[in-house]
């Protein structure tokens, strides 16, 4: 209705938020209008998608199930379609979307986008941990092992791709940086605009693990975010020589998590 009714500091902010605020370089029909708002609708797709692996709704003959069914999304949109058709997110924006989160009672932040280490982000990286949130972000789509942010932070949860075979792909990230590997190759999920497409990615691999974490926290809701890492890495199918002689990583395996 216009008003702030719980007292959040945000008004009619009942699907979350969209801290987007640009208005120029957008994508023809991308909603860049220069101010920021309470729909945080996705015309690039990505965020559906990965929304979608996390936490899409489960038993009901519709499309596909997500890792953790009956999770709860709170979208956020932090990033938007340029004019070239590539997704775009500031640093203010990264920033504004994770303090929300974080005072608005997220328990995990799935974080699937990359880039260089950003103080703005890294503070807001902090804060939202300090709020006992689990991080997890993606390592990134180089095939190198440069590190990747926010993923190579130390407080977050960096996820891999692997393939349908169990294999490092060919396009992920990896290094001792990288703290788990997770499905990432052409993953069928939820897209924008009510349809449904498959991509590939780390992006795709970082909400198996979060929706994981969903599982995990539902199933134990005293862990905190050490022993959340821990059980997931500890339990995890080790892959030997990812990406380098001698480097193992830890696959994702959430049956043996829930032991």
């Amino acid at each position: 209705d216009g008003t702030d009714t719980d007292g959040n500091g945000y008004s009619d902010d009942v699907r979350g938020y969209d801290f987007v605020d640009t208005s120029s370089g957008c994508f023809s029909g991308e909603d860049c209008d220069g101010s920021e708002d309470a729909n945080p609708v996705d015309f690039h797709g990505h965020g559906t998608h990965v929304s979608g692996i996390a936490a899409a709704d489960t038993n009901n003959g519709v499309g596909i199930a997500g890792v953790c069914w009956n999770c709860t999304l709170m979208p956020i949109r932090a990033g938007f379609k340029n004019s070239a058709g590539n997704g775009v997110l500031t640093s203010a924006d990264i920033s504004q979307a994770l303090h929300y989160a974080a005072d608005n009672g997220a328990q995990i932040i799935s974080m699937s986008f990359g880039g260089g280490n950003d103080s703005t982000v890294q503070e807001a990286i902090d804060y939202a941990f300090n709020k006992s949130a689990v991080l997890v972000a993606a390592a990134g789509n180089d095939g190198d092992n440069n590190t990747e942010y926010p993923a190579g932070y130390w407080n977050v949860i960096s996820v891999a791709w692997t393939t349908n075979d169990d294999a490092k792909a060919g396009g992920s990230n990896y290094g001792v940086w990288v703290d788990i590997a997770a499905p990432g190759d052409s993953i069928y999920s939820t897209y924008f605009d009510d349809t449904y497409a498959s991509l590939s990615g780390t992006s795709m691999a970082t909400p198996h693990v979060a929706g994981a974490i969903g599982l995990l926290i539902s199933y134990n809701s005293t862990l905190n975010q050490t022993e959340v890492k821990d059980v997931l890495v500890n339990n995890g199918d080790n892959l030997s020589n990812f990406g380098a002689s001698g480097l193992t990583m830890p696959m994702l395996d959430i049956y043996d998590a829930l032991l």
